[in-house]
């Protein structure tokens, strides 16, 4: 039985298409990986770059790609997340394949950040599937208003026809703007819309497990060093929610000092999938911003796996 909440509207409908979309988005980031590494050959290229990899991936995508091996790992078993880290750590120009296969150019503003509106190279435009995700995941609501609809598809379908064009499929070349034209006409009966929905309510539970516990490290550190120490603990944890985010920035009050690339890289998985931005609750009682800084050891349980010394947080206003 469809819950009351999940009764299909046109709005419902609307979000349902856009979460078709990112399946079709998934697809795409797949046959982007396999231009650069075939399915057979993925091992191998992960052994190379065990140590680059290792310091970015969570638990669970450590177990599918070095723990849990098969003959070879098809790319259907990989999700757009880990499409998405793959794609960047490995088919980046600047990581030599074993194959002698060149990479891809880098984002004109760079990996993890908004991509220049004039940039449509295939990594600006792989970002801009990592930000849809995001995005719908992080949507408030299992309903999308027309205009909003409107101006997501157009968007995301310009995306789609960019990569398509770069991946020169000779067989069918428009495989994916066919799919796009089908999913917005096609007509979608209330369970079919369930489904779809149910899917990004899954990752969106998968997320909110990821940023609570990353929130709940950090904040552990910073009571330990009397950041909260004006603040009544029910008000830290009122304020904490309104500060998670999904959005590529690190906004943990940085800059972090005395970091190495090494350094940066250990804590992609942390800058990468969520926004903590502490500013607004540190401050005293009677408002004063507070200034200084906050520094993590590195056998802290939130950074666990990372080759770092030290953390320093600056948190001056």
């Amino acid at each position: 039985m469809i819950s009351s909440k999940h009764l299909s509207n046109r709005y419902t409908t609307n979000f349902a298409r856009l979460c078709r979309l990112l399946s079709v988005c998934a697809e795409l980031l797949r046959d982007v990986l396999r231009r650069y590494i075939s399915e057979v050959a993925l091992y191998s290229e992960l052994d190379a770059a065990k140590a680059k990899l290792m310091p970015v991936l969570n638990l669970s995508q450590k177990d599918i790609l070095y723990q849990n091996r098969k003959s070879f790992l098809p790319y259907d078993d990989l999700d757009i997340t880990l499409l998405y880290t793959l794609i960047r750590n490995l088919c980046d120009d600047t990581h030599k394949l074993k194959n002698g296969q060149k990479g891809m150019k880098s984002p004109q503003n760079g990996w993890g950040k908004i991509p220049f509106q004039q940039d449509r190279s295939l990594a600006a435009n792989i970002e801009r599937i990592r930000f849809f995700r995001n995005e719908t995941c992080h949507h408030e609501k299992d309903s999308v208003m027309d205009n909003d609809f409107i101006l997501a598809w157009n968007k995301m379908k310009k995306v789609v026809e960019d990569i398509e064009k770069k991946l020169n499929n000779q067989i069918d070349p428009t495989k994916y703007v066919d799919i796009l034209k089908e999913i917005k006409e096609i007509s979608m009966d209330p369970e079919e819309s369930q489904k779809y929905i149910e899917e990004i309510e899954n990752m969106k539970r998968e997320q909110e497990c990821l940023e609570e516990k990353i929130h709940k490290g950090v904040r552990e550190e910073l009571s330990k060093c009397h950041v909260f120490q004006d603040l009544p603990a029910p008000e830290v944890l009122k304020a904490l929610p309104a500060h998670l985010a999904s959005t590529c920035d690190n906004k943990i009050g940085a800059p972090i000092v005395d970091k190495s690339e090494d350094e940066v890289l250990a804590l992609q998985p942390y800058l990468l999938e969520i926004s903590c931005d502490f500013h607004d609750l540190l401050k005293s009682a009677n408002g004063t911003p507070r200034s200084g800084q906050l520094r993590i050891p590195p056998q802290t349980s939130l950074f666990s796996g990372c080759q770092i010394k030290n953390i320093t947080i600056d948190f001056n206003k």
